[in-house]
């Protein structure tokens, strides 16, 4: 009976190695057939100031498309180039992406920001990128970067930024 159950346990751990394997197969094909497209905004260092109730807000409006899906991945870094943060949501018209970073007085004053906005290649996102200082015991909101791509990104085209740069990004493939 013991040799039995062994037996089992046995031919069950190759099936579902085998199935295993067989899906990290799939899924490297899947994404290698289909690579990711977008663009990457990183902002110069910023200064904040720190209280109980204030904090940097990034928000990532897309205007393009219904049909327009992407991800977005911000991370903050300190002066010396810490990542102080990192968070990941997805953006889609009418449903924008929303991070908030505390500034305690632990955080750093001088931060940075690298925002990678990424999806499916052929439908290229037309996203607002805005880094504002929120403080919520004077009830005050001011902002700290603006980006905008425009709608034609054919050729050489400038993006609206202040303060920051735009590259394109390929992710896979």
């Amino acid at each position: 009976m013991l040799r039995q159950r062994f037996l089992t346990s046995r031919t069950g751990s190759k099936a579902a190695l085998t199935c295993a394997v067989l899906w990290l197969m799939a899924a490297s094909s899947i994404g290698a057939q289909e690579p990711l497209t977008g663009f990457l905004v990183q902002t110069g260092l910023k200064t904040f100031l720190a209280s109980p109730r204030r904090s940097a807000d990034v928000i990532v409006t897309e205007l393009g498309g219904r049909s327009v899906t992407s991800t977005v991945r911000l991370t903050v870094y300190g002066p010396d180039d810490q990542v102080v943060m990192r968070d990941e949501a997805p953006l889609q018209r009418g449903q924008p992406a929303l991070f908030r970073f505390r500034l305690t007085s632990t955080t750093p004053r001088l931060l940075r920001f690298s925002i990678a906005i990424f999806g499916v290649t052929g439908r290229n996102s037309q996203a607002v990128v805005e880094v504002e200082d929120v403080d919520e015991d004077r009830f005050t909101i001011g902002e700290r970067f603006s980006c905008s791509l425009p709608a034609n990104r054919e050729g050489p085209v400038t993006p609206l930024c202040d303060g920051g740069i735009v590259n394109d990004i390929t992710i896979g493939g």
